[in-house]
């Protein structure tokens, strides 16, 4: 199996087709249903200094996607120098989010305020969204008994993760702009809750981007 260097063009757009497919799925009954027009141009300007509800879910649910990938096609040895750190012959490779999240952070770098509070929350879910898995080495004398089995950390399917993050969506903090930067506060806040900065839009009234909403009412779970 050959393996190509990073490409980011390519890790992202896997990620952000995901991401999309993903965030589409979960928001098809709602008012803001996720237009893909709207989430290329939210994904666009990232850096959006006070960002509302969905934007914030959009570059949770998109850093989500692009870490996860990039962690799966690591431990898949497809990406040169990013694979397991001890991959003996015929070992699974154990999935290193922590690695690819440090790619992540110096590819996109980590982010201020809001912003990079955000992407500290994506982070840590992502860290604690491993999984053993597990496989049979060596079968015992009984059919279906196993004598020896070997495990490894996998990250869970992306699905159970977007799951998270639309809960975290729904349970977001609002907080007044003023205090964008301040460094204590930060420290404050939970490494599980996102924050947004501003209301959002009336989706149901056509905007100034010249988006519709779907007409839907917002119903919480």
């Amino acid at each position: 199996r050959s393996q190509a260097p990073l490409s980011w063009e390519d890790i992202t757009g896997k990620g952000l087709k995901q991401a999309l497919d993903s965030c589409q799925q979960s928001f098809q009954w709602q008012r803001w249903n996720c237009p893909s027009q709207d989430f290329v141009q939210k994904n666009s300007k990232p850096e959006e200094n006070s960002p509302n509800r969905e934007d914030v879910y959009v570059a949770a649910i998109s850093m989500a996607a692009i870490v996860h990938t990039l962690t799966k096609d690591c431990a898949n040895g497809v990406i040169a120098g990013c694979g397991c750190t001890e991959n003996a012959l015929n070992v699974p490779c154990a999935h290193e989010p922590t690695k690819a999240l440090e790619q992540y952070e110096k590819h996109f770098g980590s982010g201020s305020g809001a912003i990079g509070h955000n992407r500290r929350v994506v982070g840590a879910l992502l860290q604690r969204s491993l999984e053993q898995e597990c496989r049979c080495k060596q079968p015992g004398a009984v059919q279906g008994e196993c004598q020896e089995e070997e495990c490894v950390a996998v990250l869970k399917p992306f699905e159970a993760i977007a799951q998270d993050l639309l809960q975290m969506y729904d349970d977001a903090i609002q907080l007044e702009g003023a205090s964008s930067n301040l460094k204590i506060m930060w420290q404050n806040i939970p490494l599980d809750s996102l924050v947004f900065m501003q209301d959002s839009p009336n989706y149901c009234e056509r905007d100034a981007t010249g988006l519709w909403g779907t007409g839907h009412h917002h119903h919480h779970h």
